[in-house]
């Protein structure tokens, strides 16, 4: 999985001489609104958004990108937002602001907020055994290296169990690399187009020897489709059923899914890939990938790779992680239960050797990250993304969400960090 993925999308909104504001969603009871301001009146020098602008509108001209969306926020107001290139290339139609985007692990974020709703009403505490919910789990084994092909006894009872705050901070020792799939269900990767669960696929997960003791270092896998069957079982309800009554619905998320309805279907962008051998974007071979949001059975919530959505709703949820659990007038977290988020989860290990660390669903950036973007954002800034290229960057410091979206399979990470660095040197 790529850590830093791409062009996540820059939270930036469009230059006005005068302040307004953008009707982004409308609750229940009344029209809500993210006001768009000036980028002096957010803090930032204009000169240095037309420049990110140049900056943007040449990686559409060399064919850097197929399409590109930015946004950034500070201080609750957007400073820049601008969409460039195309929805879809073939059908000549241009990039617009509400599309659609595939955020793979960008569904992460949001099911450690979920699963941290039912720990704030106390169905469970962070360091309860995973096993205690879900039986499949107890007692674990671990992989011994090297491992023989030929050998059935290359496994040793792990040291202890996994803990829920194990799953979401991915120190489980559960990894991507599930090779029980000859059981009724396969197991996916990702996505999948099957008539399947996340109830089908947890045994297939527990069943698997660990990579490492639970707790002992940090490795990224399927935690979150354990987070989700939590969510689950906790609420008797489906993954996507809770999601929506209370984080989509209440802040405002309206294009937020794991399955389009047919009306918004037009709405999700393509997604490209370098012709090999060519500098030219065409639609990506992987049908999978490019059709999961809108075809096969749709009864598989996955956790950690499953969601779409357009650039604005991801906005809403990042802002209301920066205003400590709300975001207007809408409550989905204590303020002290953000804080208890954002704490370094991992001890001494670190992400990717970037020196980074880990909270509840985030990647933490130390003070002397080495990561391609974490050198520009602030120390205990939190920062996800997604496989095809979405971005998202939640700086407290500087009070301030930048997303950066683009759905490709074959994009320049410096990207990210060179849009980011525009954005950092405009403030004042």
């Amino acid at each position: 999985m790529r850590t830093s993925f791409l062009i996540a999308c820059v939270l930036i909104i469009h230059i006005n001489a005068n302040t307004q504001s953008i009707h982004l969603i409308k609750g229940s009871d009344k029209a809500e609104y993210f006001q768009v301001v000036s980028p002096e009146e957010a803090g930032f020098y204009s000169s240095c958004f037309r420049q990110l602008d140049t900056l943007c509108q040449g990686f559409i001209r060399d064919d850097k990108l197929p399409h590109l969306l930015v946004l950034v926020a500070r201080h609750g107001k957007i400073a820049y937002f601008k969409e460039y290139g195309w929805n879809n290339i073939e059908q000549n139609r241009k990039l617009s602001k509400d599309d659609i985007f595939r955020i793979p692990s960008q569904t992460k974020p949001i099911v450690a907020t979920g699963l941290m709703i039912l720990f704030e009403r106390g169905y469970f505490l962070l360091d309860d055994p995973v096993s205690k919910y879900i039986p499949e789990f107890k007692n674990p084994s671990v992989k011994l290296y090297p491992v023989a092909s030929n050998d059935k006894k290359n496994t040793r009872p792990s040291n202890g169990e996994i803990t829920i705050r194990h799953i979401l901070s991915h120190s489980s020792g559960i990894t991507y690399n599930i090779d029980n799939r000859a059981g009724k269900f396969k197991m996916p990767t990702f996505h999948s187009l099957d008539s399947i669960t996340l109830k089908n696929i947890i045994p297939v997960i527990a069943a698997e020897p660990l990579e490492h003791d639970p707790g002992a270092c940090w490795t990224y896998g399927l935690n979150m489709e354990v987070a989700g069957y939590l969510i689950e079982l906790f609420s008797g309800q489906s993954l996507d059923q809770f999601l929506k009554e209370n984080i989509f619905d209440p802040l405002g998320m309206k294009d937020t899914y794991f399955y389009l309805p047919a009306e918004k279907v037009g709405r999700l962008v393509e997604l490209y890939a370098k012709k090999p051998g060519s500098n030219t974007w065409v639609d990506s071979l992987d049908t999978l990938a490019r059709t999961f949001p809108v075809s096969g059975a749709r009864s598989y919530f996955s956790g950690g790779a499953g969601l779409v959505g357009t650039i604005e709703d991801y906005a809403r949820f990042c802002q209301m992680i920066l205003n400590n659990g709300e975001f207007n007038n809408h409550r989905v977290l204590g303020r002290k239960t953000i804080e208890l988020m954002r704490r370094n989860q991992i001890g001494e290990a670190t992400l990717f050797e970037s020196g980074d660390k880990f909270s509840l669903g985030y990647r933490l950036y130390s003070k002397n990250s080495t990561t391609l973007c974490g050198r520009e954002g602030s120390e205990g800034s939190l920062e996800w993304g997604g496989m095809y290229f979405t971005q998202f960057l939640i700086d407290p410091v500087e009070d301030m969400i930048i997303l950066i979206y683009t759905n490709t399979q074959s994009a320049d990470k410096s990207i990210f960090a060179k849009c980011l660095n525009l954005i950092y040197s405009a403030l004042k």
